[in-house]
C-alpha cells in the first residue's frame, strides 16, 4: 500500500514529531509514504514535481486539512473521494479547521470523543484517533532514572491573553457571559447554546459562519481562563512550576511565584519531561480524550498531575495523579511503581500503529463516499 501525508507549517516541530511518528509506524505495516508540503502554493509547487500520480496511492493524509484545495497544476485532490479515502487528523478541536475543509468529503481524526460527536453532527465521517508514539521509535523515549530526575513540576502552556478574548466578546457577553463563565470547554458551551445535544434536548442551532467564529473565540477564552487558574491553583498551594511555552514570561504578572521560560523545540521539551519530577496537565477543551502533555511524558517515565481530567485519570492509570495525590506526597517505590505501569501501558496501547491499524481496518467497507454531505447542526 501507498499513502500520501499533506503537512504544512507547525509551532516548535510538534506536528513534525506525530508526523515522524506515524511514517515510521506506517512503514512498520509495509505501507509506503509520500510526504507533501502543502504550506504554500511554492512548497507545493516544488513538491509535485517529484510526487508519483495521486491514482498510485491508496489513502491520503492531511494534518489539519493543509494542502486540500486546488493545488498549482490544478489537480483538486479531494476530487478523488471516495475512490481514495482521504482522513483529515485534527490536531486540535474541529472547529478550528471546518472553514478549510468544509463541503469536503474527508473523513476526520478526531483527539477527542466529544470532536468525533461534533464532526458527526456537521456531517462528517469521524473517529477517535487520539494522541499516540510511535511504536517504531520506542528507543527515543528514554526514561531518566529517578535519582537523577531534577526536582521540577513541569507545566508545557504557551501564554493566551485572557484579556484579548474577552474584549472580543464583549458584543455578545452582555447575553452569554454567564453561560460563557460557566462552560469548563467550548462543547459544553455548544450544548448551552444548541449547537449540540444535550440532557436529551436536540441540536436546534446552526453552525453557520458567525456561530462558528464565536465558538471558536470562547474556545480562546476559556482556555486562557483555565490555563491561568492552573497557575493560581499551584501558587496557592506553595508549589512552583517550571513554565515552558511561548511568551510564558507573560504570566509572570498573573503568578509570580512560578518559573517561566521560552517555548523548546519539541525534541528539546522531551528532554525536560524526562528529567522532571511531574508534569502537570490540564484540558486544552478535550474532556473526552488524550494530549501530548500526556502521553510523552509517560512514555518518558514521568508521571502527570492532571487537574480536572477525570477521563485521563480514568484511561492512563496509575502514571496518572490527581492533585490530592501529588499533594500528599509519593514516595520512591511508589513513583516508579506508577511510572513503570504507566510507560508499559502507553507502549502497549498508545502507538500510532494501534491507532492506524484501526483506522485502516475500515478502509475496505467504509470508505468515505458519496453519502457523506456536510450540513449545519
Amino acid at each position: 500500500m501507498h499513502a500520501l501525508l499533506l503537512t504544512g507549517q507547525n509551532q516548535y516541530g510538534v506536528v513534525s514529531h506525530f508526523l515522524a511518528g506515524i511514517i515510521a509506524d506506517l512503514k512498520q505495516m509495509a505501507i509506503d509514504t509520500a510526504l507533501l508540503n502543502a504550506e504554500s502554493p511554492d512548497t507545493l509547487k516544488a513538491g509535485l514535481e517529484t510526487l508519483p500520480s495521486l491514482s498510485s496511492f491508496d489513502f491520503v493524509i492531511s494534518f489539519n486539512g493543509v494542502g486540500l484545495g486546488k493545488w498549482p497544476d490544478g489537480t483538486d485532490v479531494c476530487a478523488l473521494a471516495p475512490s481514495i479515502p482521504i482522513y483529515v487528523f485534527c490536531v486540535d478541536h474541529p472547529i478550528h479547521v471546518l472553514r478549510r475543509i468544509w463541503g469536503m468529503k474527508v473523513r476526520l481524526l478526531c483527539i477527542d470523543q466529544e470532536h468525533v460527536q461534533f464532526a458527526s453532527l456537521c456531517g462528517f465521517k469521524a473517529e477517535y484517533f487520539a494522541h499516540a508514539i510511535s511504536s517504531a521509535k520506542t528507543n527515543r523515549y528514554s526514561q531518566t532514572a529517578t535519582e537523577y530526575k531534577h526536582d521540577t513540576v513541569l507545566f508545557p502552556a504557551s501564554y493566551i491573553d485572557k484579556n484579548y478574548y474577552h474584549k472580543q466578546l464583549a458584543s455578545c457577553w452582555d447575553n452569554l457571559g454567564y453561560a460563557i463563565e460557566q462552560c469548563t470547554s467550548v462543547s459544553r458551551f455548544m450544548e448551552v447554546i444548541c449547537v449540540l445535544p444535550a440532557a436529551g434536548k436536540p441540536a436546534r442551532l446552526g453552525l453557520d459562519k458567525h456561530v462558528l467564529k464565536l465558538c471558536i473565540l470562547v474556545d480562546k477564552y476559556l482556555r486562557a481562563k483555565q490555563r491561568e487558574a492552573r497557575l493560581h491553583y499551584f501558587d496557592a498551594e506553595d508549589v512552583t512550576l517550571t513554565v515552558v511555552g511561548r511568551q510564558s514570561e507573560k504570566y509572570q504578572s498573573v503568578a509570580p511565584r512560578h518559573h517561566y521560560s521560552a517555548g523548546l523545540p519539541f525534541d528539546d521539551l522531551l528532554t525536560a519531561m524526562s528529567t522532571a519530577r511531574f508534569v502537570v496537565h490540564h484540558s486544552p477543551g478535550f474532556e473526552r480524550g488524550l494530549h501530548e502533555r500526556v502521553v510523552y511524558p509517560l512514555a518518558m517515565g514521568t508521571p502527570v498531575v492532571a487537574v480536572d481530567c477525570p477521563y485521563v485519570n480514568q484511561t492512563m492509570g496509575s502514571g496518572v495523579v490527581t492533585p490530592a495525590q501529588f499533594f500528599a506526597g509519593i514516595d520512591d517505590k511508589d513513583y516508579d511503581r506508577r511510572r513503570t505501569q504507566a510507560r508499559q501501558q502507553v507502549f502497549r496501547h498508545h502507538t500510532w500503529l494501534c491507532r492506524l491499524e484501526k483506522m485502516l481496518s475500515t478502509l475496505p467497507s467504509d470508505l468515505p463516499g458519496d453519502e457523506t454531505t456536510q450540513k449545519t447542526v
